[in-house]
């Protein structure tokens, strides 16, 4: 989830709408629906392709949803799960120190 995220660039409330036919794997993109609306295609790297393969071959539920909740029923991940599922992530990316000056 933090790879797609870090690999397109798009938004949390984006991933969440995401499906798994929005996926493309052979072209390493996804159809984002945005503002508006809007569609726009945004490219993956190869890294973040492997790491969706394998988990999508993990999951043993039928939600179209591209990220659903580890617990049966598997609803679709909505954003306050994102955030909660990745939160140490995140607080460990801003509490560090650049240390390049």
């Amino acid at each position: 989830m933090i790879e797609l995220l870090a690999s397109t660039g798009i938004h949390v409330g984006e991933l969440v709408n995401l499906n798994i036919d929005d996926v493309l794997f052979s072209e390493r993109e996804c159809v984002v629906l945005g503002k508006g609306d809007s569609e726009r295609i945004v490219y993956f790297d190869a890294k973040t392709k492997i790491h969706l393969q394998k988990y999508l071959e993990s999951r043993k539920d039928n939600n179209p949803a591209l990220f659903v909740s580890l617990r049966k029923p598997h609803n679709r991940l909505g954003i306050p799960g994102v955030e909660k599922k990745n939160a140490k992530t995140w607080d460990g990316s801003k509490n560090q120190k650049n240390t390049s000056a």
